[in-house]
């Protein structure tokens, strides 16, 4: 009768023990999710909003003016967000020579809204400078649209 006693004894401690890590798994699980442990969680507007230049896309062509004195760059800036809008797109043209390398670089605003998964279309004329032979235009920067 005593071993009987000992052997349940010790699967009462064992199943205290594994119930005891459970619910304190449990608590420490629901603390961390539920954001009371104090830390902020982020939305994925916020998210998308944090990192314009990964959500926002450049796509389109440019031409020399009859002159060569200016490019006209026509394109459109892809929203690729799901929640976040955006505003004052900054892209940034680079005039490069025959050889690559980058003469200037200049930035221009464009002070339109690009709501979530939407196209907008731009124009943009850049004076030219000496010795460039092409250009390459990227996003640098945006706003949130709050």
């Amino acid at each position: 009768m005593n071993n009987k006693t000992n052997s349940w004894k010790s699967i009462l401690i064992k199943t205290a023990l594994v119930s005891f890590l459970i619910i304190g798994g449990l608590s420490i699980y629901s603390n961390y999710y539920d954001g009371s442990n104090g830390e902020s969680h982020m939305t994925i507007e916020e998210i998308e909003l944090g990192a314009p230049t990964k959500y926002l896309e450049l796509v389109g062509d440019y031409n020399k003016s009859f002159w060569g004195t200016e490019y006209k760059i026509k394109g459109k800036i892809i929203n690729k967000a799901m929640f976040a809008t955006f505003k004052d797109v900054v892209i940034e043209v680079n005039f490069l020579s025959k050889t690559g390398t980058t003469i200037k670089s200049k930035n221009y605003t464009l002070y339109e809204i690009y709501n979530p998964n939407s196209e907008t279309d731009f124009t943009l004329n850049v004076d030219n400078f000496k010795n460039v032979k092409t250009i390459n235009c990227n996003i640098v920067a945006a706003l949130p649209n709050n």
